[in-house]
């Protein structure tokens, strides 16, 4: 497993430190934080690794949680997200894959997960693979090729997945530099 030190590089540093300024509130019961983060910029950024890296200690913290993690499509993760997340884990032992052609998730031993789904608005215009899905929050990444309907479902399904430690539900998103929807 490697490391991931926030303090290199500012931008990483504010997104820890606000995402974990969110829990503690929520964790005192405090109901005013930030929900949703989004972490924008050149490719190389670290915008992956951090939020990945955000979501492995949110798993660590909130036992039983569930993570989901959506590009466009499972090619798109399988080539690019996948491999940044096996980086960092590396042989961990507390963690064990899970993966078939449309299911790919990973698991830590307090039985919190990470999913990986593809987000697919070709084969699904109205994102129904997600309807139902309970989550406790989402990670999308590079935004601006998603659909905005994503969106509505990762607003609609954050937050569904109860736990005995309940998690702010988080959506989480990075970005390169678009004219896309998301820069409205």
């Amino acid at each position: 497993m490697i490391t991931i030190d926030f303090t290199r590089n500012i931008k990483q540093q504010e997104l820890f430190n606000q995402v974990f300024t969110a829990c503690a509130k929520k964790l005192k019961g405090i109901d005013e934080y930030f929900k949703y983060f989004f972490y924008g910029g050149a490719i190389r950024g670290g915008k992956t690794f951090s939020i990945l890296g955000i979501l492995i200690i949110l798993c660590r913290m909130f036992p039983n949680s569930k993570w989901v993690v959506v590009r466009a499509d499972m090619p798109a993760l399988v080539s690019t997200t996948i491999p940044s997340i096996e980086k960092i884990l590396g042989a961990s032992k507390d963690w064990k894959w899970s993966r078939d052609k449309s299911n790919y998730f990973v698991k830590y031993k307090n039985g919190s997960k990470i999913i990986f789904k593809g987000e697919n608005i070709t084969s699904d215009p109205e994102l129904n693979d997600f309807l139902g899905l309970e989550c406790n929050g989402f990670f999308l990444e590079q935004i601006e090729e998603l659909n905005k309907k994503m969106w509505m479902r990762a607003l609609e399904r954050s937050g569904s997945h109860y736990c005995e430690k309940m998690p702010p539900p988080f959506i989480f998103s990075s970005f390169n530099p678009t004219q896309a929807w998301i820069k409205d």
